[in-house]
């Protein structure tokens, strides 16, 4: 059987811990999803609408300026792990600490 999906999935995330160059978070994420199916025989794929939902249990984010690593334990529409390199538009911001 041949299987293609379009997913459009929205996310919250929720971080435990930000402390200099690591962050570790929790994410949901659910949204729409569009499946076409073809058995091998058929000539024409048959079209189905499906939920699509996604939590991700453990994620950490590791770097310090534009470019992260991220790391993921999850389940769902995902799978149960992923990874990868993501680029950040807006570095963190620096604290600036009150001089006395």
């Amino acid at each position: 059987m041949l299987k293609a999906n379009l997913s459009l999935v929205g996310s919250a995330r929720y971080y435990w811990r930000t402390k200099n160059w690591v962050r570790t978070y929790s994410e949901v994420g659910i949204g729409p999803s569009l499946r076409w199916e073809k058995s091998f025989y058929d000539k024409s794929y048959e079209k189905k609408f499906l939920p699509t939902v996604h939590l991700a249990i453990l994620g950490i984010e590791v770097g310090n300026g534009h470019v992260i690593g991220i790391g993921e334990f999850g389940l769902g529409a995902f799978g149960v792990f992923r990874g990868g390199i993501g680029y950040r538009f807006r570095g963190q911001k620096k604290r600036v600490r009150p001089t006395a």
